[in-house]
């Protein structure tokens, strides 16, 4: 299990703090022979990733959100640009669900395992964000500040810009 389980994060994690948009890959034929469909169990894998992130994102949301401005500041996001944190709960689930999924064959086995696992892992989450960011602040660390997003002028029914909400307040 944590042999998986740390193969997989550090996998993700690679792979999320990875360069985006970068040089396209060369174009080469098309081998039909060579194309396969995506295999039911990964597109499994991938939704209870998904669904394990969603459940504990809102039990850590506070603490996720001064972590972003920490690796914001480590990973040199661009300002007004939301950071793709690598330590977010999708991330760490996704290396929790496959860890779970090479301990078992069994179905129901890798339900419970991943649902018990699940439950600890979210209830340990909120503390362990929280000791990052401050192990990040005791190492001088400085969180992103703070940018003000420029938003398009609301239009009125009479096509006169205002700075007024649809409910008259400003």
């Amino acid at each position: 299990f944590a042999l998986t389980f740390n193969d997989a994060f550090d996998e993700r994690v690679t792979r999320e703090v990875a360069p985006r948009g970068g040089a396209p890959a060369p174009a080469r034929p098309a081998a039909w022979d060579a194309l396969t469909l995506v295999e039911d169990r990964e597109v499994e894998l991938q939704i209870s990733a998904e669904r394990f992130g969603l459940e504990t994102a809102h039990k850590c949301e506070w603490e996720l959100r001064e972590l972003d401005a920490y690796v914001g500041a480590l990973l040199d996001a661009p300002a007004g640009e939301p950071v793709r944190n690598p330590l977010r709960p999708e991330v760490v689930g996704d290396a929790m669900i496959r860890a779970v999924d090479a301990v078992s064959e069994r179905p129901e086995v890798r339900k419970v395992l991943g649902a018990e696992i699940g439950r600890s892992l979210a209830d340990a989450l909120p503390a362990a964000y929280g000791e990052i960011v401050a192990d990040l602040r005791n190492a001088g660390v400085q969180p992103l500040s703070l940018a003000v997003r420029q938003r398009a002028a609301r239009v009125d029914a009479s096509g006169v810009a205002t700075d007024f909400d649809t409910l008259g307040r400003p």
